[in-house]
């Protein structure tokens, strides 16, 4: 059995990450290679806007924002979050592509697809008609177009990163 995560250290295990893997049988020499590969912080994007949010709202009604993140202390910050749901139905109402409103997803760095403990989330193409909802599902999307691109990195190449030999490729639906 021979295990080959992409990157040294990814794990499903941090808070927010997403991982995707697949494994093969390379029956010429019976064994098992097991490819994997996990987001840093897909998960911690969603909860990040959701505080985003509830700060915008505050802010909408005059009350003081901290600028501080939520450490679970303030007892109020929670119930002014909006749930997943909302999230949701906000993301809902913009169109695919978030009015051109891209978000890449790495608030804690990024271990794989390519590895870069400094990247950083980066929100590019907003105008002033951006809004709550295009951010909604630009966050989304982001998250999204990362987690698919750690699924065709796994399903394309073969162990220590090189590409996979065409006849163990799955063929395309």
């Amino acid at each position: 059995l021979s295990a080959d995560t992409g990157a040294a250290g990814t794990g499903a295990a941090d808070t927010g990450a997403a991982g995707t893997e697949a494994a093969s049988v390379d029956d010429t020499q019976r064994t098992l290679v097991l490819r994997a590969a996990s987001c840093v912080s897909c998960g911690s994007n969603l909860e990040w806007l959701r505080q985003l949010l509830a700060d915008t709202g505050r802010a909408d009604t005059g009350e003081a924002d901290t600028g501080r993140a939520d450490t679970g202390a303030d007892t109020g910050a929670q119930a002014d979050k909006l749930s997943y749901s909302q999230i949701d139905a906000l993301a809902a109402q913009a169109s695919p592509g978030a009015g051109g409103l891209l978000w890449a997803p790495w608030l804690a760095g990024e271990r794989s697809p390519f590895t870069d403990a400094n990247a950083r989330g980066t929100l590019v193409g907003a105008s002033h008609a951006t809004g709550r909802a295009e951010l909604s599902r630009a966050v989304m999307e982001g998250v999204a177009h990362s987690v698919r691109a750690l699924l065709e990195r796994v399903l394309t190449e073969g162990p220590r990163g090189r590409p996979r030999h065409p006849a163990h490729r799955r063929p395309r639906r």
